[in-house]
């Protein structure tokens, strides 16, 4: 590990604390420059001043041992981190990522009539159509919501097939975007494991996201199960939506090929199969295609392709 993937808190310049959460507090780093980086940057410091940063080193080397366009890819998905900030003892301070893209905020407007712009996470796509109209919110069609879906399958599986366990896959930690595809962008990366790894920071289970073998199980498998939740809560936007196992919501919302996926990714019994994220990758943009659903026009911010040689 070199010491371009570290750095100390010192190094960071002048930060302005921009929000908070459990496990950390998250600050804008305005002045810093991270080479061979492009961007705008924040720094998320730790409250648990413990974590091995040596497992962080791992979570930051993933990226950069990835080929070009795979590590362009995963930019385009993820705020993945870039950077270890050590502490002067030697121990973790945190992590440098990426500031989420503006196309990912919106503006709320709170009773007293003010506005407050917050990142555009996927709690809002479970709400009624009534409850977003009243905070200034454009209403989700259907189509949007299907292309949504699809884009969040893409996501996991690009990961899944890299060995990579999400874990914690709830509406706090998808952002998303309808004038873009991929359409979604993955937060809290630092959480995710690397086959044959530890996680490095504790992957929790979202309340009302836990799956059926339990809340200390993170697997592939809960991947499966907590992206077949989000689909149904974001297909079946209504009261209490956000807390909904139940598939028959969404019937719909849905062809019978599309019910019984649904079905297959939320049986109760965790030893049977369940829809991956490929499966329902094919499933929503044949459905897109099939019953030409009306999107949003949206632009592309995946990577382009390389050549390959003749």
């Amino acid at each position: 590990m070199t010491s371009l993937q570290r750095l100390r808190r010192g190094q960071l310049g002048q930060i302005s604390q921009i929000g908070k959460g459990g496990q950390a507090r998250v600050y804008l780093a305005a002045e810093l420059e991270v080479p061979d980086e492009h961007g705008r940057f924040v720094f998320k410091e730790y409250k648990d001043k413990k974590i091995p940063i040596g497992g962080l080193d791992g979570i930051v080397a993933f990226r950069y041992r990835m080929a070009d366009y795979d590590r362009a890819v995963l930019d385009v998905l993820t705020n993945w981190p870039l950077r270890v900030v050590e502490a002067d003892d030697g121990g973790t301070d945190g992590v440098i990522i990426p500031l989420i893209p503006d196309d990912f905020f919106h503006e709320i407007r709170r009773p007293d009539g003010t506005r407050k712009r917050l990142p555009r996470d996927g709690q809002y796509l479970a709400q009624p159509e009534e409850r977003c109209t009243r905070v200034g919110l454009t209403p989700v069609g259907l189509g949007d919501r299907y292309r949504l879906c699809r884009d969040l399958a893409l996501a996991i599986g690009f990961l899944h097939r890299r060995d990579v366990c999400v874990g914690d896959i709830s509406f706090n930690n998808v952002t998303y975007n309808l004038s873009v595809t991929p359409s979604v962008y993955l937060v809290d990366c630092d959480a995710f494991r690397l086959k044959g790894q530890a996680p490095v920071v504790p992957q929790l289970h979202t309340p009302d996201w836990i799956p059926p073998e339990g809340a200390k199980v993170q697997s592939a498998r809960t991947d499966a199960y907590k992206l077949g939740l989000f689909i149904l809560r974001v297909l079946a936007p209504r009261e209490l939506s956000s807390q909904n196992r139940d598939p028959a919501w969404a019937d719909q919302s849905l062809d019978p090929r599309g019910r019984y996926l649904l079905r297959k990714a939320l049986a109760s019994d965790p030893t049977r199969d369940r829809t991956t994220p490929k499966e329902w990758m094919v499933y929503f943009t044949d459905a897109l295609k099939r019953n030409a659903l009306a999107t949003t026009r949206c632009t592309s911010r995946m990577p382009p392709k390389p050549v390959e040689a003749a």
